[in-house]
């Protein structure tokens, strides 16, 4: 028989009291929970006893899995779905660890976000924190259509967007204390969020917004600025009408051809260019470097290039300035930088030249994007944009009006920065508006990690907001007191190939509960056995002896850089 909430709160304490999970029942936390502000109602509607950690098999954690809504109370009708994972009374450590969302979202069960380049080795789980993810209140990550105002009304003004924006990785924090709540008997000790590309966008989003709902944030790759993703747009203009030229075989010299010029510059030949973000590691310019691969008498080939395709190559390592552009109500646009990306983030991944990781499944022909979507986008960046355009700046629900194709062809880059910043408005916050100083004020740090061969978000992108939170802050000084950027080397986009175990979870808490600044880290490729230190931006990694042991992060320091 289950028990009225209020009561089952006395019955949970008891049993907290008496220490022993043997007697606790996951199903009483069901029931209506306190809504949030702004919300109609909230409520756990499932919690069953699970016995192992969805990201780690190997890990057998009893815990109560709970699946609630939050039926948000705005202009639509709305319900965001969250998850948690409870470890049982006796074996939690009190503190709530909560995961973002990738690309469109869409997935409250997607728990590999609760791990840092969605990697298995590591879960906040397995080190006694309760977790929690939601859905960003709609379902499925291939659709925009939840944006869709009726009637038509550009902007983030309706239900659905404002969830993706931002409202629901609040409203699900809270609930998730509450629930904690009636668990534990006391709401958690400390509070951490983390998440990679859409989810790092969520975690700078919250630590402007809703200061005090984290003491502690990742943010994985994140999308920093309003205009942060029109570069990928860019991508595709630049090949005109040369687009689909760009072939896996013709990336794969590119890409052996970076890392033959490239990789003996750290001083370690390990198929890795380990710092790119240093100008020093890596100057690689197709036009000059690719001459030996130019196609006899100009003519296209299978695996030579033609004198524009090394010209349109060139293109995307090359940051491009948009300034003095007014949007379409006259007021200027701040000053955009769309920048190029670095050498050695062709392929994605380091020791893998795997093509669907890197350029090719952003901004070429991908067969799997062809056939998952029937013919209508060539790849991710196409897909993204235009369901963007289509549902959150048009409107429009008719798939047949609205064609990513002809938009690239036929828009002008400035009038794609118009659209981009009218569109972002609402789910990114200008980067001159940045304040961090309510979340660092009261203790509050921050860790960005991005992949240094990262292709979607450009580590220059992060590094200039890193820069302007220093402006933020006040001083240098001021800044690394709550905030640290860390690049890993041979990492793609969030991806988990290369040194990617990393113990952030602990150098986090470490961090926020003790004090203790983090300094260098040291990052693990367990498939390769190798492992590197990761450097505190601006330091950089070099390795100590390169006759020494290469693999252990051990014979690698981090040292100030002359850049």
């Amino acid at each position: 028989m289950k028990l009225p909430l209020i009561k089952s709160t006395l019955t949970l304490s008891l049993l907290l009291a008496a220490n022993t999970s043997l007697a606790f029942d996951c199903g009483d936390l069901v029931g209506q929970l306190a809504p949030p502000n702004g919300a109609d109602s909230a409520a756990v509607v499932s919690s069953v006893l699970q016995t192992s950690d969805p990201n780690n098999s190997a890990n057998q954690i009893p815990h109560c899995l709970v699946s609630g809504t939050i039926d948000v109370d705005q202009t639509q009708p709305s319900i965001i779905n969250f998850r948690m994972r409870l470890p049982l009374p006796g074996t939690e450590n009190g503190r709530l660890w909560m995961g973002g969302d990738g690309g469109l979202a869409g997935n409250e069960a997607d728990e590999t976000m609760l791990t840092l380049f969605y990697n298995s080795q590591v879960t906040p789980l397995s080190h006694g924190f309760t977790t929690a993810t939601n859905d960003t209140g709609h379902i499925g990550g291939l659709s925009a259509a939840w944006a869709l105002d009726t009637p038509p009304s550009p902007g983030f003004d309706n239900e659905g967007e404002l969830n993706f924006a931002h409202v629901a990785v609040h409203m699900t924090a809270v609930v998730a204390k509450n629930v904690m709540n009636l668990a534990y008997g006391a709401d958690p000790s400390y509070s951490y969020f983390n998440g990679c590309s859409t989810g790092g966008r969520q975690a700078l989003v919250a630590m402007s917004l809703y200061p005090e709902d984290f003491d502690g944030i990742i943010a994985g790759a994140p999308l920093t600025t309003q205009n942060g993703t029109l570069n990928l747009l860019n991508f595709i203009k630049i090949q005109g009408d040369h687009f689909g030229e760009l072939t896996e075989a013709k990336m794969d010299i590119v890409t052996n051809t970076v890392l033959a010029l490239c990789d003996l510059n750290d001083g370690v030949a390990d198929g890795i260019v380990n710092d790119p973000t240093n100008p020093q590691a890596c100057n690689f310019k197709p036009t000059r470097d690719l001459v030996s691969h130019l196609c006899p008498n100009d003519i296209d080939d299978v695996n030579c290039f033609t004198t524009t395709q090394l010209e349109i190559l060139d293109d995307f390592y090359k940051d491009v300035t948009l300034e003095n552009i007014l949007d379409e109500n006259g007021n200027p646009i701040r000053k955009t930088v769309l920048y190029g990306l670095l050498p050695s983030s062709e392929a994605g991944n380091g020791f893998t030249n795997s093509f669907s990781l890197g350029w090719s499944s952003w901004f070429f022909v991908d067969p799997i994007f062809v056939l998952i979507t029937g013919g209508r986008y060539d790849n991710y960046t196409q897909l993204l944009f235009a369901e963007y355009l289509q549902y959150f700046l048009y409107d429009q629900p008719d798939n047949n009006l609205f064609n990513i194709h002809d938009y690239v062809a036929n828009t002008t880059l400035e009038q794609m920065l118009r659209d981009s910043n009218k569109m972002s408005q609402g789910y990114m916050l200008p980067i001159e508006t940045i304040n961090t100083q309510p979340f660092s004020s009261r203790g509050g740090k921050l860790m960005i990690v991005q992949g240094a061969n990262d292709m979607v978000i450009p580590p220059k992108a992060t590094i200039d907001y890193f820069n302007q939170l220093k402006v933020d802050a006040g001083s240098k000084n001021a800044r690394d007191d709550f905030a640290r950027l860390y690049f890993v080397p041979g990492i793609g986009h969030c991806g988990n190939s290369g040194p990617s175990v990393i113990n952030y979870i602990s150098v986090i808490q470490d961090w926020v509960e003790n004090g203790v600044q983090p300094n260098e880290i040291v990052a693990t490729d367990v498939s390769n056995s190798y492992s590197r230190k990761l450097c505190p931006y601006p330091l950089r990694m070099r390795v100590i002896d390169p006759n020494g042991d290469v693999n252990s992060a051990d014979n690698f320091e981090c040292v100030i850089s002359n850049n």
